[in-house]
């Protein structure tokens, strides 16, 4: 039994200096991405080009150092002219800055220099997604796959664009097509997990992301989307396991320590709080779902991860607020009414004109027994237009004040 012990250690040990050397190559991989960015704005090609191939030796799958070694090898090949790459790489570097208006200029001047060239069609739909212009992206990038049908990523681009209007089967037809010039790039199965998270098939997606971590086991965007669907179907250990990959790979991200927070937070309630239907918006979770309160999380239970996670969160983004009434959830199955009160008070504060701050500040005076605040805020709550008020609080709360109102 020592032995198989010290062997699992040995095991750990090896996999966790594995994980840490990938890192430094996709960090790597990475610093030579921007420094080629740097030297082709400065139409120095030559050294550009070397640093885009050192990027993709070191990680195979930075994808926008392949696009940029493509855009070199179409100027060496006389496809497109000095001046439409420099103004495709400026318009890289403004839409970095995300100073979109500046990047649509040098990718328009860039066109006029070379109209039958895709991928500059490419990089304008990528503006108009950026500003959620779906309409204008689809347009593009139907230009781009008319100007060159073996180009991957337009189709991409249109399925995603496609996906955030709501047409899932054109987002599905686009991503067919895709499949068909590269089925085992890694965006396009993350991408694939992504519409069907968006249509409730949780375990296609959960297949979709395994297919691309599979291909690429550095895809921090794969784990975090593999386990915000784990999370969906109560997956909740599997979350957290993905959550922290995604961070330990560098996507440190209050997305990332909220819905690990989260996790954490339905292990120590034996899943019995669970809540579904989040927001499907990565940007935006939980904006519209409130804690259900029908299961008092215990006291026993260890919810000090779960108000760390969503400590961090809070201290990478101080207006979360999503993040203020969760801990708060937290702090009240900790007992601890105060600081759940604070947290709720900080949500208002953030907004006011959503109800779950005061949903939640009506069970903290009902823990302190101030029935009249309770009833205040859950009015408040009320007039806010909750999306539900869970009938045995509401019970709770009438048997224990006395009153029905």
């Amino acid at each position: 039994m020592i032995h198989s012990k010290i062997k699992l250690i040995i095991l750990l040990c090896a996999i966790s200096v594995i994980s840490g050397c990938s890192n430094y190559y996709r960090n790597a991989s990475n610093k030579h991405e921007i420094s080629g960015t740097t030297y082709a704005s400065q139409s120095n090609f030559e050294m550009a080009k070397k640093e885009y191939q050192a990027s993709v030796r070191l990680y195979p799958y930075n994808e926008p150092s392949k696009l940029a070694l493509q855009v070199i090898n179409d100027l060496y090949a006389g496809k497109i002219s000095n001046e439409t790459v420099c103004h495709l790489f400026k318009a890289g570097e403004y839409n970095e800055k995300r100073k979109f208006d500046q990047g649509l200029l040098e990718i328009n001047k860039a066109i006029t220099g070379n109209p039958d060239y895709a991928l500059g069609y490419y990089e304008k739909g990528r503006i108009s997604l950026k500003v959620n212009d779906f309409d204008k992206a689809i347009a593009d990038f139907d230009t781009a796959i008319a100007k060159d049908p073996d180009l991957i990523w337009p189709y991409l681009g249109c399925s995603y664009a496609y996906f955030k209007k709501g047409d899932y089967e054109k987002a599905i037809s686009n991503l067919d097509r895709a499949t068909q010039i590269d089925p085992n790039l890694p965006y396009l199965n993350y991408l694939t997990g992504i519409i069907l998270s968006g249509q409730d098939k949780y375990d296609y997606a959960i297949s979709s992301y395994n297919r691309a971590i599979k291909i690429d086991p550095l895809y921090a965007d794969a784990y975090s989307a593999r386990g915000r669907a784990y999370c969906d179907i109560g997956g909740y250990k599997n979350a957290v396991s993905d959550f922290s990959k995604a961070i330990k790979l560098g996507q440190v991200t209050p997305y990332n320590y909220f819905y690990r927070g989260y996790a954490y937070l339905e292990i120590a309630a034996n899943g019995k709080n669970h809540t579904a239907n989040f927001s499907a918006d990565p940007n935006n979770p939980f904006t519209q779902q409130v804690p259900d309160l029908s299961f008092t999380v215990p006291t026993q239970h260890n919810l000090n991860p779960a108000v760390s996670d969503f400590t961090e969160a809070i201290r990478l983004d101080p207006k979360y607020y999503s993040c203020y009434v969760w801990r708060a959830f937290a702090y009240l199955g900790k007992k601890d009414i105060d600081q759940a009160m604070q947290d709720c008070n900080t949500a208002i504060s953030i907004n006011p004109d959503h109800p779950a701050g005061y949903y939640m500040l009506a069970h903290c005076y009902l823990y302190k027994k101030d029935f009249d605040n309770a009833w205040k805020y859950l009015h408040e709550a009320e007039n806010r237009h909750i999306n539900r008020v869970n009938p045995i609080f509401l019970n709770d709360l009438k048997k224990a004040s006395g009153r029905d109102k």
